[in-house]
């Protein structure tokens, strides 16, 4: 009977704890430009495919997320320092050592932007030798590419602001740039900005990918979000076996 009573004490007291840390609020952060992945929109709220995960997320359990989007750098900086987590992290073998990783959310086609008349054909990293590559600051491009610009194989200038790096690009100041997202990601982009926008012949998206970067939500070890983290994936995994059923009904496939 004794034993019996400890086994029922003891899940007592481990579901206690685990009501406890779904009613406490979990801090989120985010790049508050980068869409349409990720983005704060016109009316200043956050945006786009991560979000709806997390919106989702919260539906299915309750549990109350605070979305903190903010430029890339300062985020990764908050996350790092075990502020709260961080939503659209991609996964680095330096970076393993500091975050605890969700599964992966979203596959991110990084792509190479050019000017009209400057295309060449890409087919490997040797390709960006000689050439200034505006990207992202702060942001990780995988880790062959990160590993090659360490060792000074792509020369890099790194910007925080997407817009940027094609005004660079249209001013000659750089000679191509690294954007996200792929072709939707791209075109957003363009359209976002008014001389972007009035120039968009002049940019060529090279069709092969620098890279296709999986997207995770990540918290620095020091949170110890292991349990949270082991059930977002199967709320995660629930949408995404949904999304494919809601595919396959209206494209009449089985």
């Amino acid at each position: 009977v004794a034993l019996g009573y400890s086994r029922l004490l003891l899940m007592a007291v481990l579901l206690f704890f685990w009501r406890a840390t779904l009613a406490a609020d979990i801090t989120i952060f985010g790049d508050d430009n980068y869409p349409p992945v990720i983005y704060r929109d016109q009316s200043g709220q956050p945006n786009g495919l991560l979000v709806e995960v997390l919106q989702q997320y919260q539906q299915h359990t309750g549990q109350t997320l605070k979305l903190k989007l903010m430029p890339w750098k300062r985020a990764y900086k908050s996350a790092e320092s075990g502020i709260g987590g961080i939503i659209g992290l991609s996964k680095t073998q330096a970076r393993l050592a500091i975050f605890d990783y969700s599964d992966p959310i979203h596959d991110d086609d990084i792509h190479i932007v050019v000017l009209q008349g400057h295309e060449f054909d890409f087919r490997s990293l040797a390709d960006l030798r000689g050439r200034l590559i505006g990207t992202q600051l702060g942001a990780s491009f995988g880790t062959e590419v990160d590993a090659a610009i360490a060792a000074g194989q792509i020369q890099v200038d790194p910007d925080p602001v997407h817009a940027n790096r094609l005004r660079k690009l249209l001013r000659g100041r750089i000679d191509a740039a690294f954007i996200g997202n792929g072709k939707q990601g791209f075109e957003k982009l363009l359209s976002s900005d008014a001389e972007l926008h009035a120039n968009r012949d002049r940019f060529v998206l090279l069709p092969t990918p620098l890279v296709r970067d999986p997207l995770y939500l990540g918290f620095a070890k020091t949170q110890h979000m292991g349990r949270f983290l082991a059930n977002f994936n199967q709320v995660l995994k629930q949408l995404k076996a949904q999304q494919s059923a809601r595919r396959k009904t209206a494209t009449g496939t089985h």
